[in-house]
């Protein structure tokens, strides 16, 4: 688990609200919604290639969201989340 994932509005909810019905999918992204960690949620998914995180919500997102902001970067998963992970490196590093 990430240091974050301690602080997300969802810790403890388990994992069928995020993955199930239609109605369960509303109802997580509003968890999300006052998320004090949506954004670091949602770069963990972008960033990562596990099944987990291709599927059902993260950070407020849904899959098809999530395929759709790679495909306006013009590339593919693999290559958004190693130059997103390479640039995270970088910041980490400064700081």
């Amino acid at each position: 688990m990430s240091a974050w994932q301690a602080d997300a509005a969802c810790a403890g909810t388990g994992p069928d609200a995020f993955y199930g019905s239609a109605d369960e999918v509303d109802e997580a992204r509003q968890l999300c919604a006052g998320c004090p960690v949506t954004r670091c949620c949602f770069w963990a998914a972008m960033v990562n290639e596990a099944d987990a995180a291709r599927f059902g919500v993260w950070g407020g997102t849904v899959p098809a969201q999530r395929r759709a902001i790679v495909h306006a970067l013009g590339g593919s998963r693999f290559e958004f989340g190693r130059r997103l992970a390479a640039a995270a490196d970088a910041w980490e590093r400064s700081a």
